[in-house]
């Protein structure tokens, strides 16, 4: 009898063990016979992988923790001809990365593609060609929100239509400004007087086109954000120019390029921009009625015109005569003139410990910015000192010039005329009662408290805590603001994400004060709306991280752009 109920209770125990599921099938399933049967929306041997079903044409939200997964599939047929799918990052921060595998799930280790890039807009485009079920895996490598739409096209484009199209019938319907049979030429109107902002990459092109109206007069200016880019200029009518087929082409390696095109007719004209090392550039096009005494930007005040050329006045050069050639003195006022988007140079070299100080007056309406570099000219993102206020008169003191030349560049953010004058002065920068500073021992620099920044450290800026994200942050085109953050983690992050824009900021950070335009170790500068740094050390150790934030392109937009920042540090 005994023997009976042992066999009895072991029958019974087996098949309890039998009958139980791994995790319980997690709360999403049912255990039968040992086996999870998973609710809708869940699968795997114990109903742990989130995974919904995804239809053509249908977006869906939702959010990702740091570190979790979620699936979406999609199975193929035979009458499909592409499909693409598009992940959008919804919040102000965080980071999502993509995997796709076909007929499993995709990881870290095992995928078909992905894509662990920081942009906040991620895309996979497949040409089918069977059956198949597509798993596409969402990971937060940070915390965010996100959306996911996939659309499908049927057999019928012979080609792809790629990122900005889709395929109706048998051809690609393309998203404005793209044009061509696959969707893929950027062709944008361009409308007189009005700045447009943009990005090419390494031999790429973009093209803008406008109408000639009969008897006028165009001019054409690309700016450059940094002097390392070298962004051409091509000019055809009727059709698109190459490098080999154009009508006029200016290939300068200076950050500004100028075209002048007089008795315009009235074809189509196409104007191309060629990144020969791309990079970020503005580009203002002007059609206006022919005036043989009209120069470009007035000949900056610095000569005259005929037929449209500019003749400099002695000591001046340049196609615009922007550049002033001899050394500047003390005490002696210069003059000029520059409009939106122009730029005027001069320099000054004297061996010297004492400070110099460059002072800048409007003379008329506008906003004229004043920038300093030493060895070369400066541009609107490299530069080692500068003042970009509002005011009529600014100044900016250049601390023990030594045996260097420093160029001075004054750049028309809003057309206006200036003058312009060097001093060298021997006492201290700060300012009794305002400034948050002070001068050591003879020197005339103002050392800023922690906190401040700027010649009279009279500049606040903001501290960041580990962890915290500082929200509705906004600058102005062509201004700065600065953050400060200490940590003796191993690893600190710094992330920075525009709200409502793409590549207009630069993240600069720096261990060795605030940055400027051209001293910072660390920076992200992208064309993504997501900016961060990572910085690395092999031990602990107490450090201060100053960071800067400024647009990344001059820009005729003056609104302020919105962003979001924070910075923390781990351990590794």
């Amino acid at each position: 009898m005994k023997q009976v109920a042992s066999c009895l209770l072991i029958s019974l125990l087996i098949t309890y063990v039998l009958a139980t599921c791994v995790n319980d099938c997690n709360s999403h399933g049912s255990c039968v016979g040992g086996i999870c049967q998973c609710q809708t929306g869940y699968a795997g041997s114990d109903c742990s992988i989130w995974d919904h079903v995804i239809y053509s044409g249908i977006e869906q939200t939702g959010h990702l923790n740091t570190f979790q997964w979620r699936y979406y599939h999609f199975t193929t047929t035979s009458d499909l001809s592409t499909f693409t799918v598009y992940v959008n990052q919804t919040s102000a921060i965080g980071d999502i990365d993509l995997y796709v595998g076909e007929n499993f799930y995709p990881d870290v280790t095992h995928s078909n593609f992905s894509d662990t890039s920081t942009d906040d807009r991620l895309s996979y485009t497949h040409q089918v060609d069977g059956v198949s079920t597509w798993y596409f895996g969402l990971y937060g490598y940070w915390t965010s929100d996100y959306s996911i739409v996939l659309f499908s096209s049927l057999r019928g484009c012979t080609i792809d239509c790629g990122a900005n199209g889709h395929c109706e019938g048998s051809s690609c319907v393309c998203d404005e400004p793209y044009v061509g049979a696959d969707c893929s030429i950027y062709d944008n109107e361009i409308v007189s007087g009005v700045v447009q902002s943009n990005y090419v990459q390494t031999q790429q092109w973009k093209y803008y086109h406008f109408q000639g109206i009969p008897g006028q007069t165009v001019d054409i200016v690309v700016s450059q954000a940094n002097s390392s880019y070298d962004i051409d200029l091509y000019l055809k009518k009727v059709d698109r120019p190459t490098t080999w087929r154009f009508d006029v082409y200016n290939g300068t390696v200076s950050p500004v390029t100028y075209m002048h095109i007089s008795n315009v007719t009235s074809d189509l004209y196409e104007i191309g921009i060629y990144g020969y090392r791309g990079g970020s550039y503005d580009i203002l096009f002007t059609q206006y009625l022919d005036d043989p005494s009209i120069c470009i930007n007035d000949c900056s005040d610095h000569g005259t015109c005929t037929s449209h050329t500019c003749s400099c006045d002695s000591d001046f050069s340049g196609p615009i005569c922007e550049t002033y050639t001899e050394n500047m003195e003390f005490d002696v006022v210069y003059n000029g003139k520059v409009e939106s988007s122009f730029w005027n140079y001069f320099h000054i070299h004297y061996f010297s410990e004492s400070s110099i100080r460059l002072d800048l007056h409007q003379t008329s309406d506008g906003d004229c910015d004043i920038y300093i570099r030493s060895t070369t000219p400066p541009t609107s993102t490299i530069y080692q000192m500068a003042n970009l206020s509002e005011s009529q008169d600014t100044s900016v003191l250049i601390h023990e010039p030594g045996d260097l030349t420093w160029y001075i560049g004054v750049f028309g953010w809003l057309s206006c005329s200036y003058t312009l004058s060097a001093v060298q002065i021997a006492e201290c920068q700060c300012e009794e009662g305002i400034s948050h500073g002070s001068c050591v021992g003879s020197s005339v620099e103002c050392v800023c408290e922690i906190g401040y920044t700027g010649p009279t450290c009279t500049i606040e800026t903001t501290q960041i805590t580990s962890g915290q994200v500082i929200s509705l942050q906004s600058i102005t085109p062509n201004n700065w603001a600065f953050y400060y953050f200490s940590s003796s983690s191993t690893a600190v992050i710094i992330t920075l994400v525009e709200t409502s824009s793409s590549g207009k900021l630069m993240l600069i950070a720096s261990l060795e004060g605030y940055p400027s335009g051209e001293n910072y170790e660390y920076y992200d500068i992208g064309p993504s709306n997501f900016h961060e740094i990572h910085i690395v050390w092999g031990n602990p150790y107490h450090r201060d991280y100053y960071c800067g934030v400024t647009t990344s392109t001059v820009t005729m937009n003056s609104d302020p752009i919105v962003y979001s920042i924070t910075a923390y540090g781990t351990a590794l």
